[in-house]
């Protein structure tokens, strides 16, 4: 028995030194009265809808106001002047790298006590940046159609990017079978990955680093900014997972996903329909460690089952293995390169040796016409697998103005490979056993220190270890 080992280890940590290259929104606008004319002074709160935490700035002479450095969610805002009514708005929601703006538009105030909601919708504006990009939510990312979810492949590659991102994103094509791909104007390495703003691309080759996505059911947003990025990303194409916090209220759920062959169709290239069972359950819940100051936010999720490998492979045909090729021109060595007589190997030329390797390394052809050479072997095998996710976050609110959260991510993905990555079946390649292991640890912290003055610290280590052994047992000679 031969048996071949590799470990592949690395470990990448993002600083970002500039708080735009963080997954934050900022909520802009003007405060003018019935005629038009700017209310400086007016006191604005922006309150989060789901964690109930406050925020005030006072408009300039100007009448202007600016929230900076806010996570992605849903928020609604109040505002105060003197001689004027108070004023409310309706909830709204503020995505990744995004700005909304809302302006306000305050009343004269009168005897009675009255709030005035406006009825004004807030816009996304996109004119301080002329980047393009396209935004899936929480929602979205669940009840969109997948074979299967947080996990794609053997490898435990991320579903949300080789599933999701390339059907519903525009202008995303992936390059080959491996974890590259292409946005307008880009190379293969001019995409970057991040979840919370930490970059995940691999260090050594510069590529996305597709295992170190959250699972879904902790994705809050999902935002891919395509094109015209802007400089501080250092990428043409940014591509940024936000997970999910905890909110006021208790949310919690429990799933399950099952694909089965009984369900499947057959593949075209198959005379028949292989076997698979795959079942990713799990569960998640959030909510309140103390209201309007402490949130958690838990998921766990696995992914288990066996897979059928389908291969489609060349050997060589029986009239081949005795020597006879056919229409195939080829030459004898030995004798100064000269043509074979009617393109056949005579007998006495064929090595026992080589005969007998041959017969130990490639199957029989099972499959087409005598004379096919392509995909003339066709077989299933299958090998289990199991993939667990395991996430947890935490938010703390200071203080108006300041916040932190440390966000945690284990993953382990254990899986066997028939025919170890290679076209030949496991009876002559063997049966790789695999393992990958990842640990992300990110911790975020953000401080209005003036109201024009804010600062926004992010920090993340990402650390992926895989290793992979095959056994080669052959034939018995």
């Amino acid at each position: 028995m031969v048996r071949f080992a590799s470990v592949l280890f690395f470990s990448l940590c993002a600083f970002p030194p500039l708080f735009a290259q963080a997954p934050l929104g900022t909520v802009t606008g003007f405060a003018v009265d019935p005629g038009q004319a700017v209310v400086p002074d007016a006191t604005i709160t922006l309150v989060s809808v789901d964690t109930g935490i406050k925020r005030d700035v006072v408009t300039n002479d100007s009448g202007a106001y600016s929230f900076l450095n806010l996570l992605p969610g849903r928020y609604k805002l109040t505002a105060q002047a003197k001689g004027f009514r108070p004023l409310e708005t309706p909830e709204f929601s503020l995505a990744a790298y995004r700005t909304i703006r809302q302006d306000l538009l305050f009343e004269v105030s009168s005897t009675s006590t009255e709030v005035t909601v406006t009825e004004q919708v807030a816009t996304v504006i996109t004119t301080e940046s002329p980047a393009i990009a396209t935004s899936l939510s929480s929602r979205q990312i669940l009840e969109l159609p997948t074979n299967l979810r947080s996990v794609f492949n053997n490898a435990g590659d991320s579903g949300l990017i080789f599933s999701m991102m390339p059907l519903a994103i525009p202008g995303v094509v992936q390059v080959g079978a491996g974890a590259a791909w292409l946005v307008p104007g880009s190379g293969a390495n001019g995409v970057r990955l991040k979840v919370d703003g930490i970059e995940t691309n691999f260090g050594n080759f510069g590529g996305p680093d597709p295992v170190s996505q959250p699972s879904f059911e902790s994705v809050e947003e999902f935002t891919a900014n395509m094109n015209s990025n802007r400089a501080e990303f250092g990428g043409i194409g940014n591509i940024t997972t936000v997970t999910k916090a905890g909110t006021n209220n208790y949310h919690g759920g429990v799933f399950w996903y099952a694909r089965n062959s009984a369900f499947d169709a057959r593949n075209a290239f198959q005379a028949a329909k292989p076997f698979q069972n795959i079942h990713n359950f799990g569960a998640s819940v959030g909510g309140p460690v103390r209201k309007n100051s402490t949130f958690f936010y838990l998921t766990y999720d696995e992914t288990r089952g066996s897979r059928a490998y389908l291969f489609n492979s060349n050997v060589p045909t029986l009239a081949q293995r005795a020597g006879d090729f056919g229409a195939t021109a080829i030459r004898n060595p030995l004798a100064n390169n000269q043509p074979f007589e009617g393109n056949r190997i005579p007998a006495s030329l064929l090595s026992p040796q080589a005969r007998r390797a041959q017969d130990l390394f490639y199957p029989l052809p099972n499959f087409g016409a005598p004379t096919l050479t392509a995909g003339n072997y066709r077989a299933t095998f299958n090998g289990p697998e199991q993939h667990r996710i395991m996430e947890a976050r935490v938010d703390q609110n200071f203080a108006r103005g300041q916040s932190l959260f440390v966000r945690y991510q284990r993953k382990v993905h254990e899986y066997d490979i028939p025919g170890a990555r290679s076209p030949l079946p496991p009876s002559t390649a063997g049966t790789s056993t695999n393992w990958r292991n990842v640990h992300f640890a990110t911790i975020g912290h953000v401080a209005a220190l003036r109201p024009n003055l804010f600062n926004e610290f992010r920090a993340g280590n990402v650390v992926l270890s895989s290793k992979s052994i095959a056994d080669v047992t052959g034939q018995p000679l």
